[in-house]
């Protein structure tokens, strides 16, 4: 294991938790914790292996996942109504932690049985949020990461017929409660009136 990964770990579950405990309203605020996060991730990106590309890359298509699925689609909602400016940076962290971890041979020796492990406890969070909090798109998206990662069929052949039954029945059992509508209906398509 290399020397300065526990101690990026380490750093990261404490900087991350005490992040958490001063979220706070207001813009200075939620500036100066986006610039704390971005700070904190540049300072162990610097000294990674991992390449600063990926990491960008992560940011992007994860905060325009947020934005799609929080604002647009109204999928879930922050605390603060909008996204916090550090969770993009916050994606990009989470990133590198994956991928640093993935890169420890002592990870990587045990790689089948820590996957396994993922699969099982995942799956049981994913069943039991769905059959005690009415879960759908916790389960689907869980459905979803499995099949991309070739642990099931391929994304188009579970994931696509899976979300187009949610999106249909909008009034099914069990479909997630904070919307109501179909999710499209709210987004700004061209020509809508």
């Amino acid at each position: 294991m290399e020397p300065r990964f526990p101690k990026f770990v380490a750093a990261s579950a404490v900087f991350m938790t005490l992040l958490l405990l001063v979220d706070r309203d207001g813009l200075a605020q939620q500036l100066a914790l986006g610039f704390a996060t971005a700070l904190f991730l540049w300072y162990f990106a610097r000294s990674s292996q991992i390449r600063p590309a990926q990491i960008i890359c992560c940011i992007i298509v994860a905060t325009i996942g947020e934005v799609v699925l929080s604002i647009g689609w109204g999928l879930y909602s922050y605390r603060h109504n909008l996204i916090p400016f550090y969770v993009p940076p916050g994606h990009g962290l989470f990133y590198m932690l994956a991928a640093e971890t993935a890169r420890q041979h002592a990870v990587r020796l045990r790689a089948s049985l820590i996957n396994r492990g993922v699969v099982i406890a995942g799956s049981v969070v994913a069943v039991v949020s769905l059959t005690m909090r009415h879960d759908v798109w916790g389960f689907l998206w869980w459905r979803c990461s499995r099949c991309s990662t070739g642990i099931l069929w391929p994304v188009p052949g579970c994931c696509l017929p899976m979300g187009g039954v949610e999106l249909l029945r909008p009034r099914s059992p069990g479909f997630m409660r904070s919307i109501s509508h179909r999710p499209w209906q709210s987004l700004p398509w061209p020509g809508a009136r």
